[in-house]
């Protein structure tokens, strides 16, 4: 006696929410395809902010030559740097007594 053939694959079924979001997903990475080039520039310029050069001479007598229209955003920077080479590992401290496995169990004895 052979293997039963069919079409279908094993596991539960798809739910209907899960098949939208698969849709939904596709369409969103087709239409951020298309516009691939056009976000990244918007994504820069976000990131560099939106400035005019002139001379604004402030109290004191200082003077500047780049004025934001527009500040620079740090997390658009920040984004796009860790897409490009990648995310900064998150470094956690630890600190408390370290114990061997046989003191664990010992203190468990214990309780």
């Amino acid at each position: 006696m052979g293997y039963k053939t069919t079409n279908h694959k094993g596991g539960r079924p798809k739910s209907n929410a899960t098949i939208l979001a698969q849709k939904m997903r596709l369409e969103l990475v087709k239409r951020v395809k298309k516009e691939f080039k056009p976000l990244v520039d918007a994504q820069i310029d976000a990131a560099k902010g939106f400035y005019e050069k002139r001379v604004v001479k402030l109290p004191g007598g200082h003077t500047i030559d780049k004025y934001y229209l527009v500040k620079p955003d740090v997390s658009a920077a920040k984004n796009l740097i860790d897409q490009a080479i990648g995310k900064p590992k998150d470094s956690i401290e630890l600190s408390g007594e370290v114990k061997t496995i046989t003191e664990l169990v010992a203190s468990l004895d214990k309780q």
